[in-house]
């Protein structure tokens, strides 16, 4: 996807008003039988899936073909090419009209106009589905469903906790998009830790502007042996490692069950010390990133303070990582682990400080300014799109839209309004499989996020270069250190 900053800011107003011209009834065929399934008739995939991209994209065209409201979609999926032997369609201003369709709506005037250009294909190479074992794991919950729905981290095992797809079209639209948001965060509860590292680069006007890195490190206390605590969905440590100006700063957040606000501590290594934010402040920009915390999955606000006003579903052009499936394999006992294109393991340079008129290298330059990387294509996959607004008074983001892969039940993009109802920010996220050799567990994450800031006309090129899931803590580690009176780092006595 092309950005072409200079002309971001021309296109924000038009945005806003895109969204009221819209016909209501162009994005209102069903999605959720899209992906092609088994061979024994079911509607659900399995990991086991070896379908051609030729094939995939003929079961695409079959589940159009039979919804005489989808024709303007239909026509615009059958002009994409097929890959492999096919390269990429760059859709821009010149072809935008033939595939506003598919385009999110919100994304159009910037195609519209110039300002991005969407590299799209018919379907991916790969085949992006769960592993056999969480699907079939749904399947047996789908009859355990009760009419309130809670996290219970304690009771998680792979599988979605609350209905697969095909279950959650018994719901009403509300009730199926607040299911699909938890079974979401339920994805990453059913591991002890997370851990992953991400290479975050702010750009304007095709300059970089900073290079940082960011380890984040999420546990799940109830599912620690011996560990009493039963009100807490996870804490979470995020620590910037790079560059010098900004290496050290860590922040801690306590997620709990129910409505109860989070928690959140900042830690200074400029001050040495400790200061307590509101939990609000997770939606604040990190240190003039431009991106905030819960713009990393791309979504991780909380689930519980945000009402669903309403939602549809509809079929969309969203990245992906279509290049190759990741290695899933284990470094450390009980956990496993996919390193990113950098082949990173352990010690990572830490980037050089930025100069404001530095010019990109070659290489950066086509990073950021495409805001993905190519081995990125677009695809159009049936979405489930969800508007909410927060409860939080104190929340520096008003409403917002999120866009949900059906299938995976992940957000793949993100509209954040300001408080006076203003475009704030655009975030897409493009997912990658990971894959264990025997190919029995597979892993869908967030390789890449894209995020364009409105008002400063910044861009955001987010990438996530390891990522790690553990049955259990690592050895020497232990939950006090996801306490705030550890958070500062231990100096060794004098």
């Amino acid at each position: 996807m092309k950005i072409f900053p200079d002309k971001l800011i021309s296109c924000a107003l038009s945005a806003l008003a895109s969204l009221f011209v819209l016909l209501p009834g162009v994005f209102a065929a069903p999605a959720q039988k899209l992906l092609s399934a088994p061979s024994g008739g079911s509607d659900t995939p399995t990991a086991t899936e070896s379908f051609s991209p030729t094939e995939r994209a003929d079961a695409l065209d079959a589940a159009l073909s039979d919804r005489s409201q989808s024709d303007a979609i239909s026509r615009a999926v059958a002009l994409l090419p097929s890959p492999p032997r096919m390269t990429p369609l760059n859709i821009q201003s010149a072809n935008a009209p033939q595939f506003r369709s598919l385009i999110l709506p919100e994304w159009y005037p910037f195609v519209r106009d110039g300002a991005i250009e969407i590299p799209a294909f018919k379907t991916s190479q790969l085949s992006f589905g769960d592993d056999a074992d969480w699907v079939s794991r749904s399947m047996l919950k789908n009859e355990e469903q009760e009419a309130e729905v809670d996290l219970n981290v304690g009771a998680l095992t792979r599988g979605f906790p609350f209905g697969d797809t095909a279950a959650l079209q018994q719901l009403d639209s509300k009730q199926l998009a607040q299911r699909m948001l938890l079974n979401f965060q339920a994805r990453e509860l059913t591991s002890a830790l997370v851990r992953a590292q991400f290479r975050i680069q702010l750009s304007h006007d095709y300059r970089l502007l900073q290079d940082a890195r960011l380890t984040r490190i999420r546990v799940a206390p109830g599912r620690l042996d011996g560990a009493q605590v039963n009100d807490q969905l996870y804490r979470e440590i995020a620590e910037l490692i790079s560059p010098e100006g900004l290496s050290g700063f860590r922040y801690l957040t306590f997620r709990f069950t129910g409505s109860e606000e989070d928690l959140l501590w900042l830690y200074s290594p400029r001050l040495n010390k400790v200061r307590q934010l509101t939990g609000s402040n997770r939606g604040d920009s990190i240190f003039g990133l431009s991106v905030s915390l819960d713009d990393l999955m791309p979504y991780s606000e909380k689930t519980e303070l945000i009402d669903v006003q309403e939602s549809e579903s509809l079929v969309g052009l969203v990245p992906v990582a279509d290049d190759t499936v990741q290695s899933l394999s284990s470094k450390l006992e009980g956990c496993l682990r996919t390193d990113g294109a950098t082949g990173v393991e352990a010690i990572i340079p830490q980037a050089q400080p930025v100069s404001a008129d530095q010019t990109l290298s070659e290489f950066s330059r086509s990073t950021l300014s495409s805001g993905f990387p190519s081995s990125v294509v677009f695809v159009p996959r049936p979405l489930r799109k969800i508007y909410l607004n927060p409860r939080d008074p104190f929340s520096p983001n008003g409403r917002m839209i999120i866009y949900i892969d059906e299938q995976l039940q992940m957000p793949v993009a993100k509209v954040v309004f300001d408080r006076t109802g203003q475009l704030s920010r655009l975030v897409l996220g493009a997912l990658a499989i990971s894959e264990t050799k025997d190919g029995m567990r597979r892993e869908p994450y967030f390789k890449y996020a894209s995020l364009i800031e409105i008002k400063s006309g910044a861009r955001v090129t987010l990438e996530t270069e390891s990522y790690e899931m553990c049955d259990a803590l690592p050895k020497g580690m232990s939950l006090t250190a996801f306490d705030p009176s550890n958070l500062a780092p231990q100096r060794p006595a004098e």
